[in-house]
């Protein structure tokens, strides 16, 4: 006897695990890029369909669901995909390298050089933390000049050099 299975592939649709740290994000609207191995150059649009309202204790993910209009079947079931997600993000935060964070007893702070080139902590308020940087809602502005790597030795009032890297 013959097995036979009968798909309809026009409309295809993706999972994937997405990190906790992008709940907010998964909301109707929401669109993925998508590209396959099989086919380079070529991008398909993944429209959000729902998310599992759950997350996976060992992983910290949930399995969220797209659909991909599919009409030309240039998908084949079971491919492998990248999957780049675009989140709306607060304009009016200041992103900051992640790197930038500083804890101290006083809280989230970062280190800021003055005009005279010294050292000064200045306390922050994070509002996402998403992959290696910071949205910062409060405590620094775009004339702020961050120090990226601060080191642990650095401390309040320090004179530092500037240096510019050699390109």
């Amino acid at each position: 006897a013959n097995l036979f299975t009968v798909a309809d592939v026009s409309r295809m649709r993706l999972f994937i695990n997405r990190p906790e740290s992008f709940g907010a994000y998964l909301n109707p609207g929401l669109t993925a890029n998508v590209t396959v191995p099989q086919l380079p150059g070529h991008h398909f649009t993944a429209k959000f369909r729902t998310v599992a309202r759950g997350f996976d204790p060992d992983m910290r993910t949930a399995v969220t669901e797209f659909t991909i209009d599919n009409e030309d079947k240039a998908l084949w079931p079971d491919s492998y995909a990248t999957v780049r997600l675009t989140v709306p993000t607060d304009r009016t935060a200041l992103t900051i390298p992640s790197s930038a964070m500083v804890f101290q007893e006083h809280g989230t702070q970062v280190a800021v050089v003055t005009e005279d080139d010294r050292v000064h902590f200045k306390a922050i308020a994070v509002g996402k933390i998403l992959t290696g940087t910071i949205e910062v809602t409060e405590g620094i502005s775009t004339t702020d000049r961050i120090v990226t790597h601060p080191n642990a030795a650095l401390l309040e009032g320090n004179k530092v050099r500037i240096v510019t890297p050699a390109t």
